[in-house]
């Protein structure tokens, strides 16, 4: 149309899949975290393939992919991933890429404390009217443990700020 109403149209549809496609990153780490299988599946194509570096390796399809979130919670039962920088290529029609990064935090199953940083290579498509991870690769930048586990810390312990750092810190500002 003349009136640039089709313009408009097409602006919308596409801010409305670029939030789509951040919910689905989000709904990612909500299965992990939560930790609820039946989310983590849901947002995968049904031949998706996802990639994290070693020693976890690359599994395909959701039932694949189903059975790598069951390892990471024998290993990792708690995790909390903090995605950020999400930059989306498109889309460009029913597929569109996307680049972000994560801070993972957590505990093994003996209690030992870790974090990550990772670095995520999104690839999506529109299945039905739904947006869904077609690949993910999971680029492991460092994965390190804490040097003490946190499991039986006091909350003391767990969460310690040294009121004389900070007092340092504002005088050096």
């Amino acid at each position: 149309m003349a009136d640039g109403t089709d313009d408009l149209a097409e602006r919308i549809a596409r801010i409305e899949a670029r939030d789509e496609i951040r919910e689905l990153i989000s709904r990612y780490a909500h299965g992990l975290d939560l930790p609820d299988r039946d989310i983590f599946t849901s947002v995968w194509a049904e031949d998706a393939v996802y990639k994290v570096d070693e020693p976890f390796g690359e599994t395909v399809g959701v039932e694949a992919i189903g059975a790598a979130w069951d390892s990471f919670h024998a290993f990792f039962p708690y995790q909390y991933h903090h995605t950020m920088n999400v930059v989306i290529d498109g889309p460009h029609g029913d597929k569109a890429s996307a680049t972000s990064f994560v801070l993972v935090t957590g505990s093994d199953r003996e209690g030992t404390a870790w974090v990550a940083s990772c670095t995520y290579f999104d690839d999506f498509e529109r299945i039905g009217g739904k947006w869904l991870f077609k690949r993910r690769y999971d680029k492991i930048n460092y994965m390190t443990p804490w040097l003490q586990p946190w499991d039986g810390l006091t909350k003391e312990q767990r969460i310690f700020v040294d009121p004389a750092y900070f007092e340092k810190m504002l005088k050096l500002a």
